[in-house]
């Protein structure tokens, strides 16, 4: 807590004020990463839908480009709480990634009327557990290649026709060619 707090430049006494103990700072610091994360590459987007009048459907989609590069910026912290010395870190992200494609199948497809969880749990914990472990790969290689180099080869594994329409969330209209 002493190393925590001078390296903040900072007394216990504000650090008690704003935290429970240090598991409360690591948990909101955790969840305050991931909101960020999401704040800055979420957006809404129009995919195609020939149930509707319009053939257009406008939901809320991941933009790859806009998540990379807030990676790409934020590399030290992500590397830091991607650690096995914090496993929260790696289960909340997922579980958000999770929640947030089901989330785009449930708008996408008509709320609950088309959209099977069951049907979809697979291709959503593939889609999230990729992106997730290709992030976890490319910051412990240091950031080896460009986070648009990143994100050109990773929309180019979407295709699969077995990752279903979930596979929409991600927006890579953004990536660099």
């Amino acid at each position: 807590m002493q190393t925590l707090t001078k390296t903040a430049q900072i007394t216990r006494g504000t650090f008690y004020l704003h935290y429970k103990d240090k598991a409360d700072f690591l948990l909101q610091t955790e969840r305050q990463v991931v909101d960020e994360w999401f704040f800055h590459a979420e957006t809404i987007t129009a995919v195609t839908d020939t149930n509707t009048a319009a053939g257009v459907l406008q939901v809320t989609g991941f933009d790859l480009n806009a998540a990379l590069e807030y990676a790409d910026k934020h590399h030290q912290i992500l590397a830091t709480l991607f650690d096995t010395q914090f496993p929260h870190f790696r289960e909340y992200l997922l579980a958000t990634l999770i929640q947030k494609l089901y989330q785009f199948g449930l708008n996408f497809e008509g709320k609950q009327q088309n959209f099977h969880m069951t049907e979809n749990e697979i291709p959503a914990s593939y889609l999230a557990s990729a992106f997730m472990g290709m992030i976890m790969q490319w910051l412990a290689d240091d950031r080896r290649f460009s986070y648009s180099h990143l994100g050109r080869s990773f929309a180019a594994l979407l295709p699969s026709p077995e990752a279903t329409r979930l596979r929409e969330w991600f927006i890579t209209c953004n990536l660099e060619k």
